[in-house]
């Protein structure tokens, strides 16, 4: 009986495996390689914290892991070009020649993503740049990691010279345009102080270039001063006049007005994160402010110094702000300020922070003019308590209260019954669409929270509930 059993079920898996359309087989492939994928490669996940490679390789592998599946699967992942369009160069592959004629041979004529990780030497990598030089025009996106001194030994590989650096009879200098290229992000362990601007002016005809992200990228909530050094900020970057976003890590800031200058003459620059970053605080002119007027978004993350951050925000202007990122909730007396004189109009605020958020602070900036439209809060400390949640309960009472689409609040401490006092008064009237309150004590100690919300929603999976109009997460952790 139970050999007929399985018999059957697999007869009746093979079918509908057969009855799936291809595109549902591709769709399954690039979400499945694009997880895994996502998971290994990424420039704040390529080094651990000794700045050494971490990047497993399983994961750039799945594509080849499905295609030994079967002979159908084979066919179904080798004729999907999108599959093969993260492309990896990696000195700890034995053969990443093969790899790379696999991968171009499979992507057909897609725009690529690749990632170039460099720690340590291997025969083969300067063909493997030549071949993948061949191919710039479908440059979508390339990250570089590599460790120190490695860029102007991979350079003349990876890109064409400048005409100036031709000799007679060398042959004639192409000068790239990229123009294909959006993304350009870079982890070059400088030792020499140019390298970030020499990668800059490489890469400056790339008219495409959106996004540009620079420096070590490390811990930005709990930063250690142990870490990798700073390193004396690009001053090239107005070369992009492309850019849209621009991230600089473990940056040197200095001087101060010199570079927001540089950042204002950047006129279509949206978005700036400035991550783990110093300055020279003694040395920036008090009463100066320089006025960005284009910047709407700006985030403010892994600094170490209250002080500096004080001076950053004395520094500033920026009328056009709707979003800013704080992590850790550095001096945001000084942001409070800054909005205050910028006259801006903040839509989305995100604070996380490994220490106590002062909630007299968050209410004060709750309270003034520049959040009267504010439609995203989210705030993730570890004690979250009763005067903010009461707060938020009121929030009629001060002008957001009618703007706020989204809430999330990590780390509460607050008594029974006050986040079902903040669901029932925010779920009905007003604007609002999603709610999450994780409460960082035992289950036990809510059972009005629980209850009232079970009230209100209909039980969804484990710990959440939902409404027909509004989304709410209770989390106990």
């Amino acid at each position: 009986m139970f050999s007929d059993n399985l018999h059957n079920d697999l007869k009746t898996s093979l079918t509908c495996e057969r009855d799936l359309p291809v595109e549902i087989w591709h769709h399954i492939f690039f979400l499945v390689c694009s997880d895994e994928f996502e998971e290994y490669v990424g420039m704040q996940g390529l080094s651990n914290d000794q700045g050494t490679p971490s990047l497993r390789l399983s994961g750039y592998y799945t594509p080849f892991r499905i295609s030994h599946a079967s002979r159908r699967w084979r066919d179904l992942a080798t004729t999907y070009p999108i599959l093969w369009s993260n492309v990896l160069i990696s000195a700890r592959c034995r053969r990443p020649d093969r790899l790379l004629d696999a991968w171009l041979t499979r992507s057909g004529s897609v725009l690529l993503f690749l990632w170039i990780d460099v720690h340590q030497d291997h025969p083969r990598l300067p063909k493997c740049l030549q071949v993948i030089r061949g191919v710039n025009s479908r440059w979508r996106q390339i990250s570089l990691q590599l460790s120190e001194g490695r860029w102007h030994k991979l350079r003349p590989y990876l890109l064409q010279p400048e005409p100036e650096e031709t000799t007679p009879g060398s042959g004639r200098s192409v000068q790239e345009e990229y123009v294909s290229l959006e993304l350009l992000e870079a982890s070059l362990n400088c030792g020499v102080e140019d390298d970030q601007d020499d990668l800059i002016f490489r890469f400056r005809r790339s008219k495409n270039l959106r996004t540009l992200k620079m420096g070590h990228f490390r811990d930005t909530i709990q930063p250690s001063s142990s870490d990798i050094p700073y390193i004396p900020y690009p001053m090239n970057i107005v070369q992009l006049s492309s850019i849209v976003n621009l991230t600089l890590s473990s940056q040197f800031l200095f001087p101060l007005i010199p570079f927001l200058d540089m950042i204002a003459s950047l006129r279509q620059l949206q978005g700036l994160e400035l991550r783990c970053c110093t300055l020279n605080k003694a040395s920036t002119p008090e009463n100066h402010r320089v006025t960005i007027p284009h910047l709407q978004r700006l985030s403010v993350v892994g600094w170490m110094s209250h002080s500096e951050v004080r001076t950053l925000f004395q520094c500033l202007l920026l009328p056009s702000l709707d979003s800013i990122t704080m992590a850790s909730a550095l001096d945001t007396p000084s942001f409070s300020a800054m909005v205050s004189v910028s006259k801006c109009n903040i839509r989305h605020m995100s604070i996380t922070s490994k220490q106590h958020i002062s909630e007299l602070i968050i209410l004060g900036i709750l309270m003034s003019a520049p959040f009267r439209q504010l439609e995203e809060l989210y705030l993730d400390g570890p004690s979250i308590g009763n005067s903010l949640i009461m707060s938020l309960v009121r929030a009629d009472d001060f002008g957001c209260g009618h703007s706020l689409k989204r809430i999330t609040l990590l780390g509460c401490r607050s008594d029974d019954g006050l986040v079902a006092d903040l669901a029932a008064t925010r779920v009905g009237p007003g604007a609002l669409e999603y709610l999450c309150v994780e409460v960082s004590d035992a289950l036990e100690n809510h059972r009005r929270d629980l209850d009232a919300v079970v009230r209100l929603q209909k039980l969804g999976p484990k710990g959440v509930f939902y409404s027909e109009k509004t989304s709410i997460l209770l989390r106990f952790v």
